[in-house]
């Protein structure tokens, strides 16, 4: 779109675009078979086409292109460089090798990339390097790095390899090759001994293949290796100059997911290594790289610490200052995590961290703190803006560097503690001045690089996405709508209601309108737990059948049906009960609306939200139905599972995770037992619906089909649907289809009294 005049040029068959050196760059079908890379001016001239692309890299300051190719006779690796035009050049190319993972250097024209036999999966023989400027090809081969017997490059996107920021340096991961005798055979008997660490699959499979980090020098062709089989890579920080690694052997075996560790930092030049922090929190592993490569940044025992590289030192930044970083209204075990850090000021001056509300500027070294917004006392709760650089790691292995920002003159975001509505400010000089708040969800904010101008895209449950344009002064005008269709319906509305659980705590909870709304009428309604869900109030959701969970609120609003999102909290070593209060409390504030048929509710939730539906209609009869999807039944049996897709034992989930029981089953048999479905299963009156995926690794399937059993022993009223070849979300479309449809039939027949049975619920 040309902002000026408005006029919309459209280029089909595309699906990703870049913006290279003045011109665009469309991607097309790269995810699924080999693509095209487009590159055509604003007006969407096409100036030139490169086909057979497997994968692409585009360089820092968005000048030049690299690209894999793979076609039926060779592979290649081509770069472009933008300023001297649109051809490509061949770097390299090979019948024998394919090539992946093209990572350029941050500050340097040049990129590195790894190459692979053809056939092998994920495991690397040679780093190249190329210097665009000279364009020279350099390489380092398994046969002469000093990984030639022990190591395999691994070459996922996940794991990959970096370019240090100056060129000198490339890091890549190296994974430890299997010895024949290591190897676990599909016949071996498997010895789980008490004694072990971790479980039996954890050490065969993933300590016995443990990551290593290389660096390669290319200038002198010099390279290491570091880590080892007790000390995992944690993170490459500081220009890539140093590495912390850590070891959690103390802690095992742990109920946390994330044990406690022991790190220590490693200098690539010199290669000396010492303490860094000993039994840091699992769940507290926040570090991040201050702009300057001065100090880390890290979050421990609800403070956040700043620790100098030259002198060695750690200081607690925040010890003194008498507000609360860590989630205030956190309910789970474990230690809360950090609200979360804005940036730092130029030469690592002073950082911008936050509490529930604000933002503080406290200087590195300590000295002083200051409160730069009023947002407790206003309840809105501001965070820096997204046009800032987010501190997110390019590599999983890469500490998160902390953006660059000038805290006198800033863009904020701000939003209602209770979500009704957001707005973008311009805080300079501790003043709030602001640029537009709506009732809307606001976000994607984009300044213009050298204009006072934005963009964004706001939506409400009732209007679809939109991209607005706003001027310095705030003035704001709409660029694009999406889904023109939408506006041919009634859509309802959302609105907020407040209501309070039997402790007196007070909460939020959202009621969705259906579309043919009329106050004359009754309607019935449906209620989906998890947690809470308040913040969805201005989230828009497309009717439609490809729901991983079966459920779709609009499917239900556009057919008649209120939808109910409650608000629940929780109290540790209760999370059935505390489920109970706060959903029964919701509910009867709907229906004090007056719109609510109260004998026609039904209620639905998946997983966690499963396992609260399942536990719910083993204690009250106020709704007429149920649908629970993969949800825990039994939190003995639970307990004492091993978990597949973390191989590990469950036992972490009750005690330190969302299960919340906190203790373990050995010192609360009475709580396990009064928080599981299944020990109250003789009181349900509530016709079920449940239904699992047949392979799911995060919730067993055999806990549904043992409430099935319960059920079915009991003479209940159910039907379980077990979907083949599924896990904890349905991912084939026609399976989504099917759950989804028959979600809404089961909610029909039973809800709005019109007596047609669908066929499948036939015996």
């Amino acid at each position: 779109m040309n902002l000026s005049n408005g006029v919309i040029l459209t280029k089909s068959n595309t699906t990703a675009f870049e913006y290279v050196s003045g011109n665009i760059l469309l991607i097309s079908d790269l995810a699924e078979t080999n693509g095209t890379l487009t590159l055509t001016d604003f007006n969407l001239k096409v100036l030139q086409a490169y086909r057979d692309v497997t994968s692409y890299a585009i360089s820092h300051d968005r000048k030049s292109v690299a690209f894999t190719t793979s076609s039926d006779t060779k592979n290649a690796v081509y770069v472009i460089n933008l300023d001297t035009g649109t051809e490509k050049k061949l770097v390299v190319e090979s019948t024998t090798h394919s090539f992946t993972s093209l990572t350029w250097s941050g500050t340097k024209d040049s990129f590195a990339f790894i190459s692979n036999p053809t056939g092998a999966l994920n495991l690397g023989d040679a780093i190249m390097y190329h210097y665009s400027e000279k364009e020279a090809l350099q390489s380092v081969t398994r046969a002469e790095g000093s990984w030639t017997e022990n190591f395999e490059i691994a070459s996922t996107d996940l794991s990959g390899i970096h370019v240090s920021d100056d060129g000198e340096r490339v890091l890549f991961i190296l994974k430890e090759k299997l010895v024949s005798s290591e190897k676990v055979a599909v016949s071996e008997v498997q010895v789980w001994n008490g004694d072990d660490e971790t479980l039996y699959p954890y050490t065969k499979v993933s300590r016995k293949s443990p990551q290593h980090l290389g660096i390669w020098w290319p200038a002198d062709h010099r390279m290491i290796v570091t880590g080892n089989a007790d000390k995992a890579i944690a993170m490459v920080g500081g220009a890539q100059k140093f590495m912390l690694a850590k070891s959690f052997s103390k802690s095992q075996p742990s109920i946390k997911y994330y044990p406690d560790s022991d790190y220590t930092f490693t200098d690539f030049e010199t290669g000396q290594e010492h303490p860094f922090l000993n039994q840091q929190p699992g769940e507290s592993d926040y570090f991040y790289m201050s702009p300057g490569n001065t100090f880390i940044v890290y979050f421990r025992h609800g403070h956040w610490w700043v620790y100098d590289i030259r002198e060695g030192t750690h200081l607690n930044l925040t010890k003194n200052i008498r507000t609360q970083f860590s989630e205030e209204d956190y309910d789970e075990p474990g230690a809360p995590p950090p609200y979360g850090i804005g940036g730092v000021t130029m030469g690592d001056k002073t950082l911008l961290l936050y509490d529930k509300y604000d933002v503080w500027e406290i200087n590195s070294d300590g000295s002083a703190a200051k409160k730069l917004t009023k947002g407790r006392t206003t309840e809105i709760v501001y965070r820096l803006s997204g046009i800032y650089s987010a501190t997110i790691a390019i590599k999983s292995w890469m500490m998160p560097q902390i953006p660059i920002v000038n805290s006198n003159s800033m863009l904020v975001e701000g939003i209602a503690s209770d979500f009704s509505t957001s707005g973008y400010y311009k805080l300079n000089n501790f003043k709030i001045h602001t640029m537009t708040t709506v009732s809307k969800r606001l976000k994607h904010l984009i300044k213009a690089k050298y204009y006072d101008y934005y963009t964004f895209i706001q939506e409400d449950y009732n209007s679809p996405l939109e991209i607005i344009g706003m001027e310095g002064s705030g003035k704001t005008s709409s660029i694009f709508k999406s889904n023109k269709q939408h506006y041919q319906y009634n859509w309802g509305k959302s609105e907020l209601i407040s209501y309070q659980n039997e402790k007196g705590k007070a909460l939020k909870g959202i009621l969705f309108y259906p579309f043919d709304f009329d106050v004359a009428k009754k309607y019935p309604m449906v209620v989906q737990v998890y947690q809470k869900q308040s913040q969805l109030l201005h989230a828009y959701t497309n009717p439609g059948l490809h729901n991983g969970s079966g459920f779709n609120k609009t499917n239900l609003t556009s057919n008649g049906y209120f939808v109910l999102y409650p608000d629940i909290v929780y109290e540790m070593g209760n999370p059935g009960f505390s489920a109970l209060d706060c959903v029964i409390s919701a509910t009867k504030a709907a229906i004090a609306s007056g719109f609510i048929d109260k004998e026609n509710i039904g209620l639905t939730g998946h997983s966690f939200g499963g396992y609260e539906t399942n536990f719910i209609i083993t204690q009250t009869n106020m709704f007429k139905t149920a649908i629970a999807g993969a949800g825990i039944s039994d939190f003995v049996s639970s307990y004492l599972s091993y978990g597949v897709s973390y191989k590990r034992h469950d036992a972490w989930r009750f005690e330190n995770d969302q299960f919340r029981m906190k203790k373990s089953l050995f010192e609360d048999w009475e709580g396990y037992r009064n928080n599981s479905p299944i020990t109250f299963a003789e009181q349900v009156k509530t016709p079920l619906l449940s239904w699992a995926g047949e392979i799911d690794a995060q919730v067993n399937k055999d806990q549904t089909m043992a409430f099935y059993f319960a059920l079915r022993k009991l003479n209940k009223l159910q039907v379980m649907l077990l979907y083949p070849g599924e896990g904890h979300v349905l991912q084939d479309k026609k399976n989504q289809e099917d759950l989804s449809n028959k979600l809404v039939e089961w909610f029909d027949y039973y809800l709005k009294g019109n007596g047609r049975k669908p066929d499948w619920l036939n015996p």
